[in-house]
């Protein structure tokens, strides 16, 4: 399969990165280290026309944005591909181990995560929870929790948060850790509808 055939956007492939975007970038480049890694692609249009980029350029870009506004972020590798006689800038970032943040951009700073093809930024009673992630007991807890949310989703899904803190067996108080590790599943989806996010 070539470069080409594999242009898709999901959770893990972005496109039409715009390399002039640096508040989008950062959250996408933090979002997708904190999910499973994945890939930036330069040099397609957001519909979806391949327009070319100058990969140095974008990597030099790219490196200072991350020295400056990000933390805990790691670009695994980089791959130029040559698409309709354009070039197309691959950029790989791994998944980080620490949870990544963005720092010193004023009102987007803070920790984002990548649900449904978008960067999502966490409230900040969530981040206190997504920062124990560091913590191996914390990690413990938060697995438990999600073996206990998806049982209850599988069998009753899909359910708004309040419907799965009811249905649990959780403890009072705890609705913000149900709904922290919801959102750091791998296997829990959140659909909005009119203003109402459902779990599924």
């Amino acid at each position: 399969m070539n470069f080409e055939t594999e242009l898709v956007d999901n959770e893990c492939t972005e496109l039409a990165v715009d390399a002039l975007d640096e508040i989008h970038m950062c959250k996408s480049l933090v979002a997708l280290a904190n999910h499973k890694g994945g890939k930036l692609i330069f040099g397609i249009n957001p519909k979806s026309k391949v327009i070319g980029c100058y990969p140095k350029e974008v990597l030099d870009r790219l490196s200072k944005l991350i020295s400056k506004h990000c933390i805990n972020i790691n670009l695994s590798e980089s791959f130029t591909h040559t698409v309709k006689s354009k070039l197309i800038l691959e950029v790989n970032i791994s998944k980080t181990l620490l949870p990544a943040r963005i720092t010193n951009m004023n009102e987007i700073n803070g920790y984002y995560i990548r649900n449904n093809n978008s960067n999502i930024k966490l409230g900040k009673v969530v981040e206190r929870y997504y920062q124990l992630l560091a913590r191996d007991e914390s990690k413990r807890i938060i697995t438990d929790t999600n073996q206990e949310l998806l049982k209850i989703i599988k069998k009753d899904g899909p359910l708004t948060l309040t419907q799965l803190y009811v249905k649990s067996v959780s403890k009072k108080n705890e609705i913000d850790k149900y709904l922290t590790c919801m959102l750091l599943s791998d296997e829990v989806k959140f659909t909005i509808v009119e203003g109402t996010t459902y779990f599924h």
